[in-house]
């Protein structure tokens, strides 16, 4: 009944602070309630951790019938690649509230309510194992990041608004028309379960179609080449705490997808496409890199440094092996934790000189060391530096790539290059230097001090000590190939 709670306790928490506007007190209800969901996950975790672990059946599964002469129910589990998920959702939220510092947002219960909607909605992600009840929570998820987006975003935010539900509106029907088709190959009586479409009587060929319809749904959402161009845009209009989630959280779901649904549906599919997929994946992550070292825009820039990370944990996937898929799992909750601090370095900057215009920037190292320095640790931990968990992440999924072909290891190794580039140059043009723009640009107080000192402490501790995750994730990812491998061979 926990994973229930889990699910529950952010409805409630959206629920009661939708009634709640324009006071001051409602940033830190919102807080405390992201806080609590946040000790439930964990209490959660420490239980799964001491099972004697398998990833099938799910541990702590839950069962209540809702439509059974479809085939459809409520059905929760919990094996290690979800529970890493729930740690990311649970873990950056309530980061994601407290670097909120819109006085509007900060007092708008409703913008918290959404915060919370979108957190339920996607612990519903990944916790379902009936796929219609997956993609039930995963429609729920865009709801309130597109009312979000329409009425708190910035310029231009209709035409991008309307682009970003475009992209997702048809990756949602992509997976619809597979999921249907699916259902209806598996054994009477029809079920949307994932042991039922685990079962399904799949042909060959018709893995090799139905592979296209499951991949373009879940690449939309991460988003890899060439469905990557509402990103940026929309990471850059979007409110901070909402680009916050998105990059974060949200494409995460992409990855959960391919890894619950589409590895395990179609394997012959995978086995087939997987080295144009990987392909793929690598000229996106190269061209991302590229268009992130020409960017004018800080904001701008981190969106794009998320495509290129993308673009590497989607090569990454389709190594099709324990250690990449491992690095890839590792590679989702190091980002969410990075690229959260990263964009809040954007925040405060926008809100402290006005602008994310790189050219307006520099010197703030001379003003704010203590938030410069912090700034830094971010940036080492974006690019790979060795002791970061950015570095254990990338290192994994490399040698997933080299396992499968050494040259493609070498265009996934680039990519280190071209972030420390992007990174490193753009680190230079905003802290150092002089700028009068700057002179008057405060260190940051003992709120946000705290926050990135966690923020720091995670990627460090996580970087050093890399188990803490990984072992979370690994006997359900060897679990994972062991049925790959079985029916593809």
């Amino acid at each position: 009944m926990m994973l229930i709670l889990i699910l529950l306790l952010p409805v409630f928490s959206s629920l009661l602070l939708i009634f709640m506007q324009r006071l001051a007190w409602v940033k830190f209800l919102s807080f405390g309630l992201s806080f609590l969901e946040l000790l439930l996950v964990s209490y959660q975790l420490l239980a799964f951790q001491s099972l004697n672990l398998s990833a099938f059946p799910f541990q702590f599964s839950t069962h209540f019938n809702w439509l059974p002469q479809y085939g459809i129910e409520l059905y929760f589990g919990l094996d290690g690649i979800s529970a890493v998920m729930i740690l990311i959702t649970a873990l950056v939220m309530p980061f994601i509230i407290l670097f909120g510092n819109d006085d509007v947002l900060n007092k708008s219960g409703r913008f918290h309510s959404f915060l919370h909607l979108t957190q339920a909605a996607l612990m519903g992600v990944f916790l379902s194992l009936n796929v219609i009840v997956f993609y039930i929570f995963w429609e729920i998820t865009l709801i309130p990041i597109f009312i979000s987006m329409l009425v708190w975003g910035e310029e231009n935010k209709e035409a991008i608004t309307l682009k970003f539900f475009i992209y997702t509106f048809l990756g949602s029907l992509s997976l619809l028309f597979a999921f249907l088709f699916v259902y209806f190959q598996t054994p009477l009586p029809h079920s949307f379960n994932f042991e039922a479409f685990l079962n399904a009587d799949l042909t060959s060929s018709a893995q090799s179609w139905l592979f296209w319809f499951l991949f373009v749904g879940f690449a939309i959402k991460i988003p890899l080449f060439p469905f990557h161009s509402w990103q940026p845009q929309t990471y850059t209009i979007a409110p901070g705490q909402i680009t916050m989630i998105l990059s974060a959280v949200l494409m995460k779901m992409g990855v959960y997808g391919m890894l619950r649904w589409l590895l395990p549906i179609v394997p012959l599919g995978v086995a087939q496409w997987n080295t144009v997929v990987i392909v793929l994946s690598l000229i996106g992550m190269v061209y991302a890199s590229v268009m992130a070292l020409q960017q004018k825009n800080l904001k701008t820039m981190v969106a794009w440094s998320s495509v290129a990370h993308g673009g590497l944990i989607g090569a990454a996937i389709f190594a099709i092996s324990v250690q990449s898929v491992q690095g890839v799992i590792f590679q989702s909750f190091a980002h969410a934790i990075i690229i959260s601090g990263l964009f809040a370095v954007v925040i405060i900057i926008e809100k402290r000189t006005g602008t994310s215009m790189i050219k307006n920037l520099g010197g703030i190292r001379l003003t704010a060391p203590v938030f410069a320095g912090f700034f830094l640790i971010l940036v080492l931990g974006s690019i790979g530096l060795p002791l970061t968990n950015g570095f254990v992440a990338e290192f994994l999924m490399i040698l997933g790539l080299y396992g499968l072909n050494p040259c493609l290891a070498f265009f996934g190794g680039f990519s280190m290059i071209l972030g420390a580039i992007y990174m490193l140059y753009n680190y230079q043009k905003v802290c150092l230097g002089n700028n009068t723009n700057t002179i008057d640009f405060k260190e940051i107080g003992t709120t946000e001090m705290i926050l990135f000192a966690l923020l720091s402490f995670i990627i460090i501790l996580t970087g050093v000590l890399p188990g803490l995750i990984l072992n979370l994730s690994q006997i359900s990812v060897e679990e994972l190939f062991s049925n790959f491998y079985s029916l593809t061979n």
